[in-house]
């Protein structure tokens, strides 16, 4: 449970994201025993991840596929910020490794070929960061893997049903 005062930083915390592995990519270092989160990187797509949300430059790039990506002014409202902290905490995200891969024994849930997405997501705090890059499919019986999934696709959920997004241009031509 996130306890009240790393809440009230987070509900005014501005949200950064970038893309992983880039030269502005934060250093990843230990857990910090009160994280005071200053803002999330959070990046998806296919292959090497081009979406990116930025909360500390309160900006967005879409991958455009074919056309060079594009970059926007994005702010997500303090609430959003606040369900996305209580969700990395409420998951335990600072146990997690940099790579996850998904281990079980169960059936795994692989995405549709020609879907297989990679994410990244950076919480940046006082403190340091820490970075957790994940891709492809899980196995049912991984909580923590699903657990990584379902905070992604509802991060990805806020980015894609906001207005801001939905002006954007459409991308040029697909992946295969």
């Amino acid at each position: 449970m996130i306890s009240r005062g790393i809440l009230l930083t987070l509900l005014g915390a501005v949200v950064v994201l970038s893309g992983c592995g880039g030269a502005a990519s934060p250093s990843s270092s230990p857990p910090p025993s009160e994280p005071l989160a200053k803002g999330f990187v959070f990046s998806w797509g296919p292959h090497k991840p081009k979406n990116v949300l930025d909360t500390l430059h309160g900006t967005f790039t879409k991958d455009m596929v074919l056309a060079s990506p594009l970059t926007v002014p994005f702010r997500l409202d303090p609430a959003e910020v606040a369900d996305i902290a209580r969700r990395v905490a409420a998951i335990d995200f600072w146990s997690y490794p940099s790579h996850y891969v998904s281990h079980g024994s169960g059936p795994r849930f692989e995405p549709p070929a020609g879907f297989e997405n990679s994410a990244c997501l950076t919480v940046v705090t006082d403190q340091g960061s820490k970075t957790v890059e994940w891709s492809g499919g899980y196995y049912a019986d991984d909580g923590r893997a699903q657990a990584l999934h379902e905070l992604a696709a509802s991060i990805t959920r806020l980015v894609v049903s906001s207005p801001q997004y939905e002006r954007l241009p459409p991308a040029e031509g697909g992946y295969l």
